[in-house]
């Protein structure tokens, strides 16, 4: 039997609060006994991921819109307190991680994008389990990159980072052999992506760096790239240029214009491509087959989650989380340590 109480503490989406994010103390804790809940589990959350797009969706009308009131957060890892009378293949007890709205000790979400955490997982590192390893994957999935025998050729653009370090990995776990990756990061995360797998740096913090002039053109599979932004410099001119002629693939987590995300959303409405030829903007749509595989990667030591710290749950650890974040300096992730 549950011994959730009538109310938590959680860091909301809010009209009225700083960043349209507020803290509460009396959230009404959600219940997976109304005929909404039935195909839904109640986790109680262990840790909590935090990623550039929790502070982001604010700023994305359509999406606040849905999102306003409940938790903040993606990735989750914690124990199941209720099952939905829906609900085939978990239990209450079972520790589990992947998607849901994880700041908050309570929180409801869909037994199609979580999994069961394996044994040897620690729970504070599987709270990082979601967006950011599950983005990577399908970026290098969905483009070919673990097809066939024949090595290829990858570029990560911002190795270091929390999708970038993940990316890395899953190319050196699931490629062909004689897979050559290329790691775009600043000098002094050499080392950090090396041990990850990376074969070669490209170091664009020295000077006269420029992206055309570190690799052949026409030689690369597949460019993935963790940072384009508006903050950030645009390497989808220069990284085009280096694709292999009709094969080659090059694939943004985010893009410095808003049309782009207009057309990402046309796009996987209407089934057609309003993209230039090779060339995509990553909409993370959460797999459970891909979720599974993660989680035993990172069993068998194949995929490490590097934690740049633990963030206490509370208002202010939260919101000097989000402010290093945007500072777009964290090697690895932060996660929020929700409970024991």
């Amino acid at each position: 039997m549950s011994t959730q109480p009538a109310t938590q503490k959680a860091f909301i989406y809010d009209s009225n609060g700083t960043g349209k994010m507020r803290w509460r103390t009396d959230l009404p804790n959600p219940k997976v006994t109304t005929k909404e809940g039935k195909d839904l589990v109640l986790i109680k959350v262990i840790s909590a991921g935090l990623n550039p797009v929790d502070y982001k969706i604010p700023t994305m009308k359509p999406l606040f819109f849905t999102r306003k009131g409940s938790p903040v957060g993606m990735d989750i890892c914690g124990v199941i307190e209720q099952v939905g009378s829906g609900v085939v293949g978990f239990n209450v007890g079972d520790k589990v991680f992947g998607f849901g709205p994880g700041l908050a000790e309570y929180t409801l979400t869909s037994p199609e994008v979580i999994a069961l955490l394996p044994q040897e997982v620690p729970a504070d590192v599987a709270g990082g389990l979601g967006v950011a390893p599950n983005t990577a994957y399908q970026m290098l999935a969905d483009n070919g990159a673990f097809e066939g025998t024949e090595p290829k050729q990858i570029v990560v653009i911002g190795a270091a980072g929390g999708c970038g370090s993940c990316a890395v990995q899953i190319a050196r776990a699931k490629c062909p052999k004689g897979t050559k990756i290329y790691a775009v990061c600043s000098g002094k995360n050499a080392d950090f992506v090396k041990s990850l797998g990376a074969d070669e740096v490209l170091d664009y913090t020295k000077s006269g760096f420029d992206f055309r002039t570190c690799l052949p053109a026409k030689s690369i599979d597949i460019v993935a790239d963790c940072v384009s932004s508006k903050e950030d410099h645009n390497y989808v001119p220069e990284g085009m240029g280096l694709l292999k002629e009709e094969t080659g693939r090059y694939v943004a987590i985010n893009s410095a214009s808003t049309l782009d995300w207009i057309k990402v959303f046309i796009s996987k409405m209407f089934g057609f491509n309003l993209f230039k030829k090779q060339y995509s903007l990553m909409y993370l749509i959460p797999r459970k087959e891909e979720i599974i595989d993660i989680g035993n990667l990172v069993r068998d030591g194949k995929l490490k989650i590097h934690v740049d710290s633990h963030v206490p749950f509370d208002e202010a650890s939260i919101r000097s989380a989000f402010e290093t974040l945007k500072s777009r300096r964290v090697k690895g992730k932060l996660i929020v340590k929700v409970s024991s």
